[in-house]
């Protein structure tokens, strides 16, 4: 059933004072050419010329290139609509043109920058941090050129702490930065851990600095500090810098820069000792020295993380959204109807934080009854089964979002309430469910998880079925297959389309899409995905119309979570691993002459 979140006040403490099988049988490019549309990694296409791309732009400008911020957009749709070199007719052709060498393993998704003045000329920049605690601006148009500039050789953004945990290594930047591209300017948050031996449990302060884009010169930093007012006692919750890693994208709306944090790395082999919260502090751009707006999710219990594997928070005009993962309640009760029927904060919710500070935060969680004994959310809390593990996509042109978790259930609410206008879509599943199960909950192995968050297009008059008005949302989950969703703008309803014949992989893919403008035949979405032997990593291209492969192929090392940028004709993805002999990298891809 669909069921309308709760009326009462979240207890969440806020400080805002300061505030279709068919269709791939298709030919991606049928239009241009018709050889087989399953072609191989680097072999060039037998084709004929593609068509000259159309601007995409009715006033005759082509769109920016830029990808300023993780996914693209504060939507997170994850396109980029500015690409008229990479279509179904030329992927095919795709070719790796070199890789840019960096110091440690990259888990930010690189961005691209254009038209930046520097030392060397006018660049358009690809910045790219590490979790050596390095900032990287290379000349993004020389595949494996010298970087243009490079912070971190002498510590700049501190000294890198160490986990030998799920996040193994050296951990320094770990969260996408964000550029803003009217002041030049590129925002990250870097660990700075005690100098000496490499156990995690040494001190570390979280810092955010605000970097030039063409010179790499510091602008500004400040060490991130707060509390929250603990509900329970009356005392204040402090954050605490040594447990939490920021992990989500930064996130820049409206003059206000989002920084959030989850568990950390002194804990078990997820990071979690669950003395960790959620925090989101919210910082003036004009002024990083002043005392930032301060959420908490669960400042009076532990839990209840804002990691989103990456994934940023979205924002609209109006709020900023995530979802968070699950809370812990001492003592750890034996079955699913010892715990709370409720979130006790807003732990396993979406959660909706106004940009206004004189309104109070909302959430939504799934308590749908589940089997004899709980509910979904009880079930999703005992199972280690949180919706955190992805980001909300903010669907274009319409008041609603879609959110999907490690249940891999996909939901789809109303921005303004979190009111669900759908009942809950069980498109997922897997071959092996435990007895008795459904498929609204697996256990923590069993289940497709959904880590990348869906990706949107929107396509025009020239789509295999005419379809203008509705759009297309794309996921991937663990264990599970690519496939595509139709969200109808007349009615509101999302709805299965089309499963790609991809293979079953851990994690998922993490995926992009590269259109010019709206374009059918032009739309790509990119995966990226681990190999079996969890090292190798796999680029995938296929049309975002048919979802038939285009072109795949291998890189060195997978990137956990990395996320494929398409800028300007090229693809740019991280290759990095904590296992030895591996040097990080860079991959760039693009058309063969």
């Amino acid at each position: 059933m669909n069921r309308a979140p709760s009326a009462r006040r979240s207890r969440a403490a806020v400080a805002w004072s300061l505030l279709a099988v068919t269709l791939a049988s298709l030919l991606a490019g049928a239009a241009c050419r018709s050889e087989p549309n399953v072609v191989l990694a680097a072999q060039p296409s037998e084709a004929g010329p593609c068509p000259d791309a159309v601007n995409p732009e009715p006033d005759g400008q082509l769109r920016s290139r830029a990808v300023s911020t993780q996914h693209n957009d504060v939507a997170r749709t994850g396109a980029t609509l500015s690409e008229t070199a990479l279509d179904t007719c030329s992927v095919p052709r795709l070719a790796e043109l070199g890789q840019y060498a960096v110091d440690g393993q990259v888990y930010a998704q690189p961005l691209y920058a254009e038209h930046v003045s520097t030392a060397q000329g006018v660049k358009n920049l690809l910045l790219v941090a590490t979790m050596a605690d390095s900032l990287f601006a290379f000349d993004a148009d020389a595949p494996g050129s010298d970087p243009v500039w490079q912070l971190g050789r002498e510590h700049e953004l501190g000294e890198p702490g160490f986990s030998a945990r799920n996040v193994a290594g050296p951990n320094g930047i770990l969260a996408t930065p964000v550029i803003d591209p009217e002041q030049g300017v590129i925002y990250l948050v870097s660990r700075d851990c005690a100098a000496g031996d490499s156990a995690p449990a040494r001190a570390c302060e979280q810092r955010l600095f605000a970097v030039e884009l063409g010179s790499g010169k510091i602008d500004a930093s400040v060490t991130i500090a707060g509390s929250v007012a603990n509900p329970a006692s009356g005392l204040p919750t402090f954050f605490d810098p040594n447990l939490h890693w920021s992990r989500s994208a930064l996130l820049l709306q409206h003059g206000k820069l989002f920084v959030s944090f989850g568990s950390g790395p002194n804990g078990n082999a997820h990071e979690e000792d669950f003395a960790f919260h959620s925090w989101l502090f919210g910082y003036s751009v004009s002024d990083l020295s002043a005392v930032p707006s301060v959420y908490c999710s669960t400042p009076d219990f532990g839990g209840g993380a804002i990691w989103q594997s990456g994934n940023g928070p979205a924002a609209d005009d109006d709020a900023v959204y995530f979802a968070t993962g699950n809370g812990i309640h001492w003592p750890t009760p034996a079955g699913p109807a010892s715990f709370p029927e409720t979130p006790q904060g807003d732990e396993d919710c979406l959660v909706r934080v106004p940009l206004t500070a004189q309104a109070d935060p909302s959430h939504y969680w799934d308590d749908r009854p589940y089997r004899a004994d709980g509910n979904v959310f009880q079930y999703m809390e005992k199972n280690d089964i949180d919706l955190g593990t992805a980001g909300p996509l903010l669907i274009p042109d319409s008041p609603r979002l879609v959110i999907a978790g490690k249940s891999g259930i996909l939901y789809v609410l109303e921005r303004s309430t979190l009111r669900p206008t759908q009942a809950p879509l069980e498109a997922f599943h897997t071959p092996s469910l435990a007895d008795g199960q459904t498929k609204y909950i697996y256990s923590y192995d069993g289940g497709p998880h959904v880590h990348g968050s869906p990706v949107f297009f929107r396509p025009g008059s020239d789509a295999p079925d005419g379809g203008a008005g509705r759009g297309l949302i794309f996921l991937w989950p663990e264990n599970e297959r690519l496939k595509s969703f139709a969200y109808d703008y007349a009615s509101g309803v999302l709805s299965e389309l089309i499963s790609a014949d991809v293979p079953l992989v851990a994690s998922g893919g993490m995926l992009s899409l590269s259109a010019s403008g709206a374009r059918g035949d032009s739309a790509i979405v990119w995966a990226s995905t681990v190999d079996a032997d969890d090292a190798a990593g796999h680029l995938w291209a296929l049309s975002a119309t048919t979802l038939a492969l285009l072109w795949d192929g291998k890189l060195p090392a997978w990137a956990k979570f990395a996320l494929p940028t398409i800028a300007a004709g090229r693809v740019y993805l991280a290759s990095s691993s904590s296992k030895s002999g591996l040097s990080p990298a860079i991959v760039v891809f693009g058309l063969s002459r």
